[in-house]
C-alpha cells in the first residue's frame, strides 16, 4: 500500500480532508512501522544504541522515513495550506515514534529550512515559517517529555524561536505563541534551569511589547517562584497589578500593531482576569475603563478596530451585572457615530457587533433588559434605534418571551417612577417618561411579542394611573405595584397627557390583538373597570376629574347592563348571538372607560347602546322603567341598529385609534342584522354633499381625547392607506378677498378717521404714515394674515378629516360585503356605489376616494361567489338591471360605462343563480388504450365530472330579451354611450342568453345607410361580426348539439350578409376635404364604404366562424361558409 496518495491532500484547504488525510496516512505509517520492527526484533536493541546520524535509516521502515522526511521538507511550503496540513502530519507521526530523539528532528529540520545568504526574501520567509511549524510539531508531540531529552535540545529549540521572533517582525507575534507552548512543556518536566534561562533571555530588556507581557504573565503563572524583580524594572513586578495600568496602557494599545488580527496577548489576559482572585490584580472592569475605552477608542482607527473586537469577545462572557462597564462612554460614542454613517471605516463591523448584541439577548431576558438599559441610558440614548437608523432596540425586546416582558415592563416603570437624579433638568425627566411611555406602547403594537393578558393588562393600568389619577402618598399594602412608589418627581401635566393619549391608543391596539381574541380569559379591558373601582376606593389616589352624578348614573347604568350581559352570556349557546353579547359588553366596558376621558359624549354613547341592547335582546316579562312610561300610541321609535349603526358612525368622526377598532369589532358582530335603512344611512354619509353637514356635526360635538396614533394605521387593502391623502388646498388668491380688503381699510381708518372712503382698485398708494404708525399697521397687518392662515388651515383640516372619515365609512363597507356576501342588502350598494364612483370621478380632490370606491364596487361586491341567494326579488333585480343600464347610456366616460356593465353582468348572474330549475351532471369521457382482461373492447372511463345548472327558460328570454334590445340600441343610434365590452362579457359568460338574441346580432351583420346618408356604420359592423365570432368560440361538445338548428338556420344570412359587405367595399362616397382648394371645386374626395382595415377585421372573424361551422357540421356540405370572396378582397390592394 502506498502512502504518496495522501501527501496532495494535506495540502487541501479544506480542513476536513487534510485531517482525514493525516489520520490515514498515520495509520498507513503505524502499520509498515509495526511490521518493520517484528522483522528486525532481533537487532533491536542495538539499532537503539546507535547515536549517530544515520541512526534513523536503521530504525525506521523505509516508508516512514520517507514520509518523515517529507514532512519536514513540506513545512516550508506555501502551497495552499501545506505547512497545517504537513505538520499536523508530523506531529502525530513523532508522537508514534517512541524512540525519536528532538536531535534527530531538528537536525532534519535543519537541514530543510536552511537560509543561505543568496535567498530572496519570499524564501527566506518561507524557511523561517517552517522552522516555526517545525518547533511546534516537536512540542506538540510530547517528545519533550522523554527521558532521553537533553537541556541542549531544549535551549536549540528556544533560540530557534528567539531567531526567528527577532528575524522578523511579523513572525514575533507566532513566535512567543510557541515559546509559551515550549515554557509549559517544560514546567511539566520540571527543568528550573531552561526555565530560568528562558525568562532571562526574553526578558533581558524587560517588558517592553504585548508579546513580552503575554510570556510575562503566563511565566508568573506557571513559574512564580522565580525572582522576576532581576529582569523587570517596573514598581509592581506582578505586571497584572493595579498600579501597574498606565505601563499597561502603554504597551496593550501596541497589539493593534496586528490589526484586524486580535493579538493573542489579549486572550491571556482575559483569561487570566475572568479567573481571578488575586485583590493586587486589576479588574476587568478597571482595565476596560483605562486601557480599552480611554485609550482605544481616543485614538486611530485601527485601534477603535481593536476596541470592538475586544467588545464581541467579552460581551457573551459577562454576568449580568457586569455588562453596564462594557459600555463606556468613549465606546457608546464611537458605537453611534459609526452606526450612524454609513460611509465610516468602522460601519460594518459596529452592525456585526449589534447582531452580537441581539444574538446575545436572545438567550437570556436578564442580559437583554441590562444591553436595552445600557444602549438607552447614561452614556446611550433615548432615541437609539433613530439615531442609528437601525432597529437594535426593537430586535433585542423582539427576543424576549413573556416573562421577559414583564421583567422589561417592571425596569420600565422603575424608569418613569425614580427620576429623581434629574429634579433640576425637567427637559430631561420628560424624556425619559416619554420614552418610558412609547416604549411601554411598542410593546402592545408588536404583534409578533408574546403577551399574555397580564401584560396588557400592566399597561393599561399604568399609562391610567399615570394618566387620570394622581397618588398622594406610598402604600406598601394597595393592590397594584404602580401605587407603591411616589412618582419622583412628580408627574408632570404634559406627561399625563401623553399617557392619557397614549392609554387610548394602546386600548384601541388590543382590540385587535390575536393573542386576545384567542383567549377564553376575561378581556384585559374588562379587568381595568375592575381596577378603576378599586381605584376609586383607595385612599391614597386622586383622580384628575371627580364624575358628575350624570356620568355616575350612566356608569351605573352601564354596569348593570354589563352585568345582564354577562347573565346571558353565561346562557347563551348560539354562536352568533355570543358574539353579538361580546360586542355590547367590549362596546359598553370601553364607553364607561372613556367616561374618563369625556364624560358627555360617553354619557349621550352609553344611554343609546343600553337602549339598543335592551330592545336587541329584551329580558321576558321584564321592561325597563323608561319604556314602560311611554304611552303605547307613541310614534314607534327607530330601529336599533339604526341607532347603533349611527352611533358607530359617529365614533369614527374622532381620529381615535381606539374608537376606529371598537367600530370595527362592533360592526362586524352585527352585520347579519343591517337593514336596507341601516345600509342608505352608512352610504349616505359618503355623498359630497353630505361634506357641510359633517363638519358642521363635529364641530358642535365636544372633543374627545384623542390618542394621536391614526398615522400609524394600516388599511386592510395596502393601497388604501388613508394617511397619506393628498389634500388639495383651496388657493383663491386669482381674486381680490373682499374681507381681506375690509379689515386692512378698517385698520386704515382708525389711524386716519378723515379719510374713511374705501380703497380705490386704482389707487394703490396708503396715505401718509409716520413710523410708529407704519409699524403698528404692520403689526396689525401681519395678525390679519395670520388669522386668514389660521381659517386656511382649518379648512384644510376639516377636508382632510372628511377623507379619513369617508374611508372609514367604506371600510365599514368592505367589512359588510365579505361577511354577509350572501345577504340580499348587498344588492342595495350597486348602485349608490356607482353613482358615487361618478360623482368622484375627475376630481383631483376626490381622487383617491374615486379609486377606493371603485375597488370596492369592482374588485369586492361584483367579484362575490357566495352571492344573494335568499329572501331575492327576481322582479326587483331585473328594475337594478334596468337602472344599472339606464346609468350606463348617461356615461360617457368608457372607464365607468365598463364598470356599470361589470355590475349588469353581476346581477345577471345572481338573477340566474336564484333562477335554476335543475342540474345536470355533465361528464367528458377518456379512452383508455389498454384492452380489458375479459374483452379485448376499449374501456371508457369517465372524468372531470361537473354539475351544469339548468336555468329557468323564462328568464333566460327575458334576459335575452333586455340585452337584445340593448344591443339594438348600440348597433342603430347615431350617438349612444354603451361599449362593445358590454355585450363581450355577456356573450362570454352567459352564451346561452346570446343563442336566444343571435338573430339580431345576425341582422346586423349587412351594412345598412345611416339615415339621409349613403355612409355606414362600419365600427358598429365589424363588432358584429366580432359578437358571433365570440359566441362561436364559445360553443362546447354539448351545446354544437343543441344549437345545430339555429346554426344552419343563420348560415344563409351570413353568406348574404358577407356579399353585402364584398359590394359596400367596392362602393365609394364623397365626403368633404378642408385641405382642398374649394375654390378650384376640390373640397370633396372619394373614398371606399368600408375602409381596408375594417374589412381585414370582418374578413379575421368569418373566417373564424366559418372554422367553427365546418368543424360543427363535420360532412354537412350543404352549410357552410364561403369566405373567398371576401379573403380575396382582402389581399386586395387598397384601393
Amino acid at each position: 500500500m502506498s502512502t504518496l496518495q495522501y501527501f496532495w491532500d494535506l495540502a487541501s484547504i479544506n480542513a476536513e480532508a487534510r485531517n482525514k488525510a493525516a489520520v490515514s496516512l498515520i495509520k498507513a505509517l503505524y502499520q509498515f512501522q509495526e511490521q518493520y520492527q517484528k522483522e528486525n526484533k532481533d537487532n533491536w536493541d542495538e539499532y537503539l544504541k546507535d547515536t549517530s546520524v544515520e541512526r534513523l535509516e536503521a530504525l525506521c521502515s523505509p516508508d516512514v522515513l520517507y514520509s518523515l522526511k517529507r514532512l519536514i521538507r513540506g513545512l516550508p511550503s506555501s502551497r495552499d495550506s501545506a505547512r497545517q496540513g504537513f505538520s499536523v502530519a508530523l506531529t502525530e507521526l513523532l508522537s508514534m515514534l517512541s524512540f525519536i530523539t528532538i536531535s534527530d528532528v531538528l537536525a532534519l529540520l535543519e537541514k530543510a529550512t536552511e537560509i543561505s545568504n543568496g535567498m530572496k526574501a519570499q524564501e527566506e520567509k518561507e524557511m523561517l515559517f517552517g522552522k516555526l511549524f517545525g518547533v511546534a510539531s516537536i512540542i506538540k508531540s510530547g517528545i519533550i517529555e522523554h527521558p532521553n531529552t537533553t537541556e541542549e535540545e531544549l535551549k536549540k529549540m528556544f533560540e530557534y524561536l528567539l531567531i526567528c521572533s527577532n528575524r522578523k517582525s511579523y513572525l514575533k507575534e507566532s513566535s512567543f505563541k510557541i515559546i509559551i507552548l515550549l515554557f509549559t512543556q517544560i514546567k511539566k518536566i520540571n527543568n528550573k534551569n531552561i526555565l530560568d534561562y528562558i525568562i532571562t533571555e526574553v526578558l533581558k530588556d524587560g517588558v517592553n511589547t504585548p508579546e513580552e507581557l503575554a510570556f510575562t504573565i503566563k511565566a508568573q503563572e506557571l513559574y512564580p517562584t522565580f525572582d522576576y524583580s532581576k529582569v523587570i524594572n517596573w514598581k509592581y513586578t506582578k505586571v497584572l497589578h493595579f498600579s501597574n495600568s498606565s505601563k499597561l496602557t502603554t504597551i496593550l494599545k501596541e497589539s493593534s500593531y496586528t490589526h484586524p488580527h486580535i493579538h493573542f496577548v489579549w486572550n491571556i489576559i482575559f483569561n487570566k482576569l475572568f479567573n481571578n482572585e488575586d485583590e493586587e490584580i486589576i479588574t476587568l472592569q478597571d482595565l476596560w475603563l483605562t486601557v480599552v475605552d480611554e485609550c482605544l477608542f481616543n485614538s486611530t482607527y485601527e485601534r477603535k478596530y481593536l476596541g470592538f473586537s475586544l467588545f464581541k469577545i467579552i460581551l457573551p462572557k459577562l454576568s449580568t451585572e457586569k455588562i453596564p462597564f462594557i459600555f463606556a462612554p468613549n465606546f457608546m460614542r464611537s458605537l453611534i457615530n459609526n452606526l450612524s454613517i454609513n460611509k465610516t471605516y468602522l460601519h460594518k463591523l459596529a452592525l456585526q457587533l449589534i447582531q452580537d448584541l441581539i444574538e446575545t439577548a436572545s438567550k437570556d431576558s436578564s442580559v437583554a433588559i441590562s444591553l436595552i438599559a445600557q444602549l438607552t441610558g447614561k452614556h446611550g440614548n433615548l432615541n437609539f434605534d433613530k439615531i442609528t437608523k437601525t432597529k437594535t432596540i426593537d430586535s433585542i425586546i423582539g427576543t424576549l418571551k413573556v416573562e421577559g416582558i414583564k421583567s422589561y415592563i417592571n425596569y420600565l416603570r422603575n424608569i418613569f417612577l425614580d427620576q429623581d437624579s434629574f429634579e433640576a433638568d425637567t427637559k430631561k425627566v420628560e424624556a425619559h417618561r416619554t420614552w418610558v411611555v412609547d416604549q411601554l406602547v411598542f410593546i402592545i403594537k408588536n404583534q409578533k411579542l408574546p403577551k399574555d393578558n397580564e401584560v396588557y393588562l400592566n399597561i393599561f393600568e399604568f399609562l391610567f394611573i399615570n394618566g387620570f389619577c394622581v397618588v398622594e402618598k406610598e402604600s406598601k399594602k394597595t393592590f397594584t405595584e404602580n401605587l407603591k412608589v411616589l412618582p419622583k418627581p412628580e408627574v408632570s401635566e404634559k406627561t399625563q397627557e401623553l399617557c392619557r393619549s397614549r392609554f387610548l391608543t394602546v386600548l384601541g391596539e388590543s382590540l385587535n390583538s390575536p393573542a386576545l381574541a384567542n383567549s377564553e380569559e376575561e378581556a384585559p379591558s374588562t379587568q381595568l373597570l375592575q381596577i378603576i373601582d378599586k381605584l376609586n376606593s383607595a385612599k391614597n389616589v386622586k383622580f384628575l376629574t371627580e364624575l358628575d352624578k350624570e356620568a355616575k348614573a350612566a356608569k351605573t347604568s352601564a354596569k348593570s347592563t354589563l352585568n345582564s350581559i354577562n347573565k346571558k352570556l353565561s346562557e347563551a349557546t348560539d354562536k352568533e348571538e355570543i358574539i353579538q353579547l361580546k360586542a355590547f359588553e367590549s362596546l359598553l366596558v370601553h364607553l364607561v372607560i372613556l367616561i374618563h376621558s369625556d364624560a358627555a359624549e360617553a354619557i349621550s354613547n352609553i344611554d343609546d347602546i343600553v337602549n339598543c341592547y335592551i330592545r336587541i335582546f329584551p329580558t321576558e316579562n321584564k321592561k325597563s322603567k323608561k319604556n314602560a312610561s311611554k304611552d303605547e300610541n307613541e310614534e314607534e321609535e327607530a330601529n336599533p341598529i339604526e341607532v347603533l349603526v349611527d352611533v358607530l358612525l359617529s365614533f369614527l368622526l374622532k381620529p381615535s385609534l381606539l374608537l376606529r377598532n371598537l367600530t370595527e369589532k362592533v360592526f362586524k358582530a352585527f352585520c347579519s342584522k343591517l337593514t336596507k335603512n341601516a345600509i342608505t344611512l352608512i352610504v349616505n354619509v359618503l355623498n359630497p354633499e353630505e361634506n357641510e353637514n359633517i363638519i358642521e356635526e363635529n364641530d358642535d360635538e365636544d372633543n374627545m381625547d384623542v390618542d394621536g396614533e391614526d398615522d400609524d394605521i394600516v388599511m386592510e387593502d395596502g393601497d388604501d392607506d388613508d394617511d397619506d391623502l393628498d389634500i388639495e388646498e383651496d388657493d383663491n388668491d386669482e381674486e381680490v378677498d373682499e374681507e381681506l380688503r375690509r379689515k386692512i381699510q378698517a385698520v386704515l381708518q382708525k389711524k386716519d378717521p378723515n379719510n374713511a372712503g374705501e380703497l380705490d382698485e386704482e389707487e394703490e398708494e396708503l396715505p401718509d404714515l409716520n413710523d410708529d404708525e407704519m409699524l403698528d399697521f404692520d403689526e396689525k397687518l401681519a395678525e390679519i394674515f395670520k388669522q386668514r392662515k389660521i381659517i386656511k388651515n382649518s379648512r384644510r383640516d376639516s377636508k382632510q378629516q372628511i377623507l379619513h372619515f369617508k374611508f372609514k365609512v367604506l371600510e365599514m363597507l368592505d367589512i359588510f360585503i365579505k361577511k354577509q356576501s350572501a345577504n340580499v342588502l348587498v344588492l342595495e350598494l350597486v348602485m349608490p356605489l356607482l353613482h358615487l364612483v361618478k360623482q368622484f370621478y375627475g376630481s383631483h380632490d376626490q381622487q383617491q376616494l374615486f379609486e377606493r370606491v371603485q375597488s370596492l364596487l369592482k374588485n369586492r361586491l361584483l367579484k362575490i361567489k357566495d352571492y344573494p341567494k335568499t329572501n331575492v326579488n327576481t322582479e326587483e333585480l331585473f328594475d337594478l338591471l334596468e337602472e344599472v343600464n339606464k346609468f350606463a347610456e348617461k356615461c360617457n366616460e368608457p372607464e365607468l360605462c365598463n364598470l356599470a356593465g361589470e355590475a349588469s353582468i353581476f346581477i345577471a348572474k345572481v338573477i340566474l343563480g336564484n333562477n335554476i330549475k335543475k342540474e345536470v351532471t355533465s361528464t367528458t369521457t377518456t379512452t383508455n388504450n389498454k384492452k380489458s382482461k375479459k374483452s379485448g373492447e376499449a374501456e371508457s372511463t369517465p372524468a372531470n365530472a361537473t354539475s351544469v345548472p339548468v336555468y329557468d327558460e323564462k328568464i333566460v328570454k327575458r334576459l335575452s330579451k333586455f340585452y337584445g334590445e340593448l344591443l339594438e340600441k348600440f348597433m342603430t343610434k347615431n350617438h349612444t354611450n354603451l361599449r362593445p365590452g358590454q355585450f363581450t362579457v355577456v356573450i362570454q359568460r352567459f352564451p346561452m342568453i346570446a343563442w336566444e338574441f343571435v338573430d339580431t346580432i345576425v341582422e346586423h351583420l349587412s351594412p345598412k345607410p345611416l339615415p339621409n346618408s349613403n355612409a355606414i356604420k362600419v365600427f358598429q359592423l365589424s363588432q358584429a361580426y366580432r359578437f358571433l365570432e365570440i359566441l362561436f368560440n364559445t360553443l362546447s361538445k354539448q351545446d354544437e348539439e343543441k344549437y345545430i338548428k339555429k346554426i344552419k338556420s343563420i348560415i344563409p344570412k351570413i353568406n348574404a350578409a358577407q356579399a353585402e359587405v364584398c359590394e359596400a367595399y367596392q362602393q365609394t362616397i364623397n365626403v368633404k376635404d378642408d385641405s382642398k382648394d374649394k375654390d378650384n371645386g376640390n373640397g370633396e374626395r372619394k373614398i371606399t364604404k368600408i375602409s381596408q382595415q375594417r374589412l381585414k377585421d370582418i374578413a379575421k372573424s368569418l373566417n373564424n366562424i366559418s372554422r367553427k361551422v365546418k368543424k360543427v357540421m363535420k360532412d354537412d356540405t350543404t352549410h357552410v361558409i364561403d369566405t373567398t370572396q371576401i379573403n380575396t378582397l382582402r389581399s386586395s390592394k387598397s384601393k
